[in-house]
């Protein structure tokens, strides 16, 4: 996971506020169904603007996230079943990728909110506590996600992020730094690389960016010494 900094619901967002209104004007219990308020139309701009507030990534593997159904689900960080009633609060939408990666013994491997379903999770990357950039560290040399505390364990376990195309698609953005730094020597060619990776630049972020940068402060550190 990596730190959203999420910005206030805001226009073209009205919509949202709308579908709360209708429920409201319905007068019936929160229920999981109220997501069904929110027009096709809408879902598309709440898409767009969560991807825009995620930098291009996904709110929990930090893969990369598309902007249309097919590849970026909307997800409720408390699930529907579990709090009807913040089943439309902006504050609890997140955007995850598809969470379809590779097949094993016949059957596609989930991960993100596929995997996770309505399970709870302990860790919520757009609030700063429990703080989710402490929480996941990256194991450099087998590309798999180690959680810092046990709360974090099983966050990655409920997530399956360590399914095994992840643990490749971390490996290959690693190597690619790695292969980089080979070719160039000096700390200015991984301080370069860590700007591209740690959100002080605008923009979508590479993917696996938080998790490449922690090997490439390391990096700046060992070339600065």
């Amino acid at each position: 996971m990596r730190r959203i900094d999420k910005r206030p619901e805001r226009p073209p967002l009205d919509c949202l506020a709308q579908a709360r209104r209708d429920r409201d004007a319905a007068g019936t219990p929160p229920s999981p169904k109220d997501w069904s308020l929110v027009t096709t139309d809408c879902k598309q701009l709440l898409r767009g603007a969560l991807r825009e507030d995620q930098r291009g990534l996904c709110c929990y593997c930090t893969g990369r996230v598309g902007v249309d159904a097919h590849t970026a689900r909307i997800e409720h960080w408390a699930a529907r079943s579990v709090d009807p009633g913040a089943c439309l609060d902006w504050a609890n939408l997140l955007l995850a990728c598809s969470g379809a990666g590779g097949v094993r013994a016949g059957e596609v491997v989930e991960t993100c909110d596929r995997h996770r379903a309505d399970r709870a999770l302990h860790h919520h990357p757009a609030r700063p506590a429990p703080p989710v950039d402490a929480a996941f560290r990256l194991n450099r040399g087998t590309a798999k996600l180690v959680g810092t505390t046990p709360e974090a364990e099983r966050d990655i376990e409920t997530l399956n992020l360590n399914a095994d195309h992840l643990v490749a698609a971390r490996r290959s953005a690693l190597d690619a730094v790695r292969a980089t730094l080979e070719r160039k020597e000096g700390a200015g060619v991984a301080r370069r690389l860590l700007h591209q990776m740690d959100g002080s630049q605008s923009g979508d972020l590479p993917p696996f960016a938080p998790l490449v940068a922690q090997y490439l402060r390391g990096k700046v550190e060992q070339r600065s010494g």
